[in-house]
């Protein structure tokens, strides 16, 4: 009698492509939304009106890859401590130095930015304690990683791969214990959007399949992508975190979490899209394939992109400032921040090894 075959990875070498143009695609509408954060110069469908919906982009595309990553046979805690812990420090401390350089320049060429929210966030020992810690958004603290407000997020996803983390390792007589103390530490505005983050994981360990016909697939692709797009434009997010706002005593103070709800249908249908992409056929997809060196490249630095950009532009929009109709300068300015964020992350991103090496040794003990 043999055994069953092993069941096929939920990513494919198409998907895996995809991911790949999707999370630079997501970075890429974050920076243009701080560049432009009105979507005056890009007009009505400015890539850069959907920050928010590419953080949930994101965190559905975070839970994929890091509950594929730890199926890998033989992996224990360590490793997966290892790989997690690498990964992000070797990005965030330079965001933190970087944060830190900039900001600091930016108070000594102008004081007045004493008295600016975008001169004092972040600046004390406590706020840096918090963001090395990733406690910045714990129990409604909220802090601000220096000179860096796009931080938030990565305080989110550090707590879901520690839940994650200890639902996958911790010994069984102790894995609730582990992940009720985690999930109290992280605190209620971090779980609220737990839910879209596990989307991904469920995506990675239940491999679903979509049955349809792949002409009803092949819609589904655009249209998913349409209906996330939709969100910001039909207002029914911000109707919701309204209706919240009113009927729930203190919500407001969960922060970024106040659209959980209508995120947790963003992420649905971000889900939707990764499921229906993967079921079209290889004629489809073909195409997809051979992008895949250039959008492995352009997606290798997507977390130094994400980290790097918001101090460099804050720094350079208050002293040289663009006008609404000047489009070249918000076109240099999206160009040059791009290169400088991918030219730090080679530097950075890039090079985990000694971090590895650095944790390895810490955790051995």
């Amino acid at each position: 009698m043999t055994s069953p075959a092993p069941a096929q990875p939920f990513i494919t070498p198409a998907l895996s492509v995809y991911l790949d143009l999707a999370r630079f695609a997501a970075a890429l509408a974050v920076l243009i939304g701080h560049i432009d954060p009105h979507g005056r110069l890009w007009g009505a469908y400015s890539p850069g009106r959907y920050g928010h919906e590419a953080v949930i982009v994101f965190f559905v595309l975070s839970g994929l890859v890091i509950a594929a990553s730890a199926e890998r046979a033989g992996d224990d805690w360590r490793a997966y401590a290892i790989a997690r812990l690498a990964r992000v420090y070797s990005v965030v401390l330079p965001a933190l130095l970087l944060g830190l350089a900039l900001g600091g320049l930016a108070l000594w060429l102008d004081p007045a930015l004493k008295n600016n929210a975008l001169g004092t966030k972040g600046f004390n020992l406590s706020d840096i304690a918090t963001s090395l810690l990733f406690l910045n958004h714990s129990w409604m603290h909220k802090a601000e990683a220096p000179f860096n407000i796009p931080y938030w997020s990565l305080c989110y996803e550090v707590w879901y791969y520690i839940i994650f983390g200890l639902a996958c390792f911790a010994p069984a007589h102790k894995r609730i214990l582990w992940i009720a103390i985690a999930g109290i530490v992280a605190g209620p505005a971090i779980l609220l959007l737990m839910p879209v983050w596990l989307m991904g994981v469920w995506l990675a360990r239940a491999r679903p399949q979509f049955n349809g016909p792949p002409w009803l697939a092949l819609a589904l692709v655009p249209a998913t992508w349409c209906a996330v797009a939709a969100a910001g434009p039909l207002g029914y997010d911000i109707a919701v975190r309204l209706w919240l706002d009113n009927y729930i005593p203190g919500f407001w103070r969960v922060q970024a979490s106040r659209r959980f709800a209508t995120d947790i249908v963003l992420g649905a249908l971000v889900a939707l899209n990764f499921i229906a992409f993967r079921s079209l056929p290889a004629s489809f997809t073909a195409w997809v394939e051979r992008l895949k060196a250039p959008a492995a490249a352009a997606a290798a630095h997507t977390f130094s992109i994400y980290l790097f950009h918001y101090p460099v532009i804050s720094f350079f929009q208050h002293f040289y400032p663009h006008q609404a109709e000047q489009r070249m300068p918000a076109l240099a300015a999206t160009a040059g921040t791009l290169a400088f964020c991918v030219l730090l992350g080679h530097f950075t991103e890039r090079r985990p090894a000694g971090y590895r090496y650095a944790f390895r040794r810490m955790l051995s003990r």
